[in-house]
């Protein structure tokens, strides 16, 4: 039995899709595709305070937001992709039974290593000593300990899971946040995600992630505007650039480069942060 059904809003290619989510699985139904999608074989999921993503690869997704869908429906798929990274009871015996594995060959090798040492020991005679001289030997001096060398920092602690998100979310907070009536996400039809921020009759502004910086440590977001037609229609090709900002991924340090085209030279804050 399915557990709710609705219809998304227009995609990019202007045609209506129909989800329907089942206890397992979930459907995707429109004009020219039909298609059932596992849970269990999601690639990551998203979970947001008001949208839910469904990644069945690293760039391509389906993006379910508050007021595109019943809060029943988010609430079932936060529940049932929380259920799936429980480890099932096999998977459990199973490894418990590998390690148990594995400490009993320890044990056995370390046994082995004793019992021929000990043999070793028992059979080979002592050495006979030499005569020693008596003599004045001087002391070296001890050599002053020295510092143990730092250990680099752990990238996978430095590093979020999902630093792409953490850059949205600390960009918006810190520029965007008062200029802002809402922060909705969205993929593109080549699966590329990106934020809306401002959406009225006249245009729609919005935040996405570009590329990473020159110096490989920053990721740099582009905010854009579009203007819309008499339909209330935009399109990617007539966008103007905003601004341009730059999130370090070491310590969440922020810059802002102040350009409102590719080529306008940057701030020195956004510069020295980069590497561009």
């Amino acid at each position: 039995m399915a557990v709710s059904a609705y219809k998304s809003n227009e995609t990019a290619r202007g045609k209506l899709v129909h989800y329907t989510f089942y206890k397992d699985c979930f459907t995707m139904q429109s004009s020219y595709s039909q298609s059932t999608i596992w849970y269990d074989d999601l690639y990551r999921v998203i979970v947001r305070k008001h949208s839910v993503c469904l990644m069945v690869s690293n760039r391509i997704g389906y993006a379910l937001c508050e007021n595109e869908c019943p809060e029943s429906v988010l609430d079932f798929l936060r529940e049932r992709c929380a259920e799936k990274r429980k480890p099932k009871a096999k998977e459990i015996l199973f490894s418990v039974l590998f390690a148990l594995l594995c400490v009993l060959f320890l044990g056995y090798a370390c046994m082995a290593v004793l019992a021929r040492c000990s043999t070793s020991a028992e059979t080979v005679p002592a050495p006979t000593p030499l005569p020693t001289e008596s003599a004045i030997v001087e002391e070296e001096p001890t050599p002053a300990p020295t510092a143990a060398p730092t250990a680099a920092p752990d990238t996978e602690e430095t590093i979020s899971k999902d630093p792409i998100s953490t850059g949205y979310d600390v960009i918006y907070e810190t520029y965007l946040k008062e200029t802002s009536t809402t922060y909705e996400f969205k993929l593109t039809a080549k699966g590329e995600d990106y934020i809306i921020l401002n959406d009225t009759d006249d245009a729609v502004e919005f935040l996405q992630y570009d590329r990473d910086s020159a110096n490989g440590s920053c990721a740099l977001y582009v905010y854009e505007r579009c203007p819309k037609d008499a339909n209330g229609s935009w399109s990617r090709q007539e966008a103007q650039i905003l601004n341009i900002y730059a999130y370090h991924y070491w310590d969440g340090a922020t810059a802002a480069s102040g350009k409102t085209s590719w080529g306008d030279a940057p701030t020195k804050e956004y510069s020295e942060l980069t590497g561009e």
